[in-house]
Order: structure tokens, then C-alpha cells, then sequence
């Protein structure tokens, strides 16, 4: 057992519906011996011989913003390192214990190192390193934050928030922000470094609150009980004309001045 990681699984109220089927496959493919911080807002929930723990941090029906919700929770956490996940990140196959504990190992060992992201992010755009399994993110590579399955330093990651961004914006501008912060060393796995295995091609099992195809094929392997039909089925495909044209007509002029306030207030901290 490492006593100095939680297992941080990024979620809110209104996805308690993932909870069941997430802490399933948790339990099957990994059962890790660390505590686990369920991120809701006023919720709890429980799984067999798993030591989850929720923190009733808001009142019922109140929706902080995302940042905001994951640092409260992470203010609350003792431990120097998090293993963070989202609530949609299904475990579809065995998870690599040994490799979580040696990454551990290495950030104890250099203080410098912000995070390893488990997930290839960039591959091509990246630099070698010492690390067997990873590359070095460049100074100013896009994404260095990001929200895939990661070991992080807690303290590193509570300073790289800010409580006012959403997770789009904690990835895109929160990545801009990091190119100053030359003492923080970002690593991605090698695509063929699976540490952590889930849909990480199609961000998840869920996209716009419906199930992706790839989520329905598991519910039916892993009889996960899912009732499909309450969120229906994600029928676009990743970077489709369609989701271009849904995503721009989506930006009304209120929401334009609220992402022009936010960029300025993000690249300002």
C-alpha cells in the first residue's frame, strides 16, 4: 500500500449515474489499496471493499463551478500525490499497479515533476526522456494541463487551478498559463505505455452527456447494468462537421463576453 496517494475520481451530483458502472469496473480491473475521493457536491455513495470517501462540500442543488469543486476538494486531501480520474473514464482491462507505484517513486525522488499524464498526449510533439514509458512535454506544448488519467503532484495542481475556469478552459488556458512555469516538469505515456486502460480516443464513455458507442459495447461485456436509453447514444464522430457547426452556433454573444472575461482573468493569475 502507498500511503501517499488518493485516488481522486472527478465527478458532481448529477452523474451519480456513472458512479455504479465506474467503481464496477474499478473494483474488477484494479482494487487499489489507497484511499479514494469521490469529487461531488453534496452526495454520497459507497461500493463493496472499496474505501471511497465523499465530502458534502455544497449544499444540495448548488453547482460550483469545475475548478472551483476540484480545488475544495484537493484542499481537503493529505496526501502529496492524486491519481486523478473523471467519472467517465471506464476501466475496460487490467490496470498496471506496478507502473503507477514506480511513477510515484520518481516524482518523490524529483521534486520538479508536476505530473505524469498516463494518456498520449501530443505523441510526435514531445521530447525524449529518462523516463522508460514517457516523454518530456516541451515548455510550451499545447495541453500540458489536462484532465486525462494522471499522477499528480497535489500542491502542483491545486497552484495551476483557478476557481473561476471550467474544465475546457483549466486544459486550454491553464495550459497557456504553465508555459511560464519553468520549475514544473510535464511527462505523457508512449502510446504503447497503457498504465491505465480506458477509451481515452473518445474522451471517455461519455460525449455531450450521451453514451459513445465504445460504452454501450462494455455495458453489454461487462453487464453493467446501464439503461442506455436514459442518456441515449452518441451518434457523432470526433471532430465531425456536425459537432463544428453545434459548437459555433452554440456561441451567443453572452457566452463570447463570458469567455473573453475568463481568458483575460485566466492569463492575468
Amino acid at each position: 500500500m502507498n500511503s501517499n496517494i488518493t485516488l481522486v475520481v472527478s465527478s458532481c451530483d448529477k452523474y451519480e449515474d456513472l458512479w455504479h458502472p465506474f467503481f464496477q469496473l474499478l473494483k474488477k480491473y484494479w482494487d487499489p489499496d489507497f484511499p479514494i475521493l469521490l469529487i461531488t457536491e453534496s452526495k454520497d455513495f459507497a461500493y463493496p471493499g472499496l474505501n471511497i470517501q465523499t465530502l458534502h462540500l455544497y449544499k444540495p442543488g448548488e453547482r460550483p463551478e469545475w475548478s472551483e469543486l476540484q480545488m475544495k476538494s484537493l484542499e481537503q486531501i493529505h496526501t502529496d500525490l492524486v491519481l486523478f480520474m473523471l467519472d467517465d473514464f471506464f476501466i475496460n482491462d487490467y490496470v498496471n499497479k506496478g507502473r503507477i507505484l514506480e511513477t510515484a517513486q520518481w516524482m518523490e525522488q524529483d521534486p520538479s515533476i508536476a505530473c505524469f499524464c498516463f494518456a498520449p498526449i501530443m505523441h510526435g510533439k514531445n521530447l525524449p526522456c529518462g523516463y522508460h514509458g514517457f516523454e518530456l512535454r516541451p515548455q510550451k506544448g499545447e495541453y500540458r494541463l489536462n484532465a486525462q488519467t494522471a499522477l499528480w503532484r497535489r500542491e502542483t495542481l491545486l497552484h495551476d487551478m483557478r476557481p473561476h475556469e471550467n474544465a475546457w478552459v483549466f486544459e486550454t488556458l491553464g495550459s497557456m498559463r504553465s508555459f511560464r512555469y519553468k520549475d514544473q516538469k510535464f511527462y505523457a505515456a508512449l502510446p504503447d505505455n497503457i498504465i491505465v486502460p480506458y477509451d481515452f480516443q473518445d474522451g471517455g464513455a461519455l460525449n455531450h452527456g450521451k453514451w459513445n458507442p465504445s460504452a454501450v459495447e462494455l455495458n453489454e461485456k461487462e453487464q453493467l447494468g446501464i439503461d442506455i436509453s436514459a442518456r441515449g447514444i452518441n451518434t457523432e464522430e470526433r471532430g465531425s462537421r456536425e459537432r463544428r457547426k453545434q459548437y459555433l452556433s452554440d456561441w451567443s454573444w453572452k457566452r463570447v463576453s463570458k469567455a473573453i472575461a475568463t481568458r483575460w482573468r485566466s492569463l492575468k493569475w
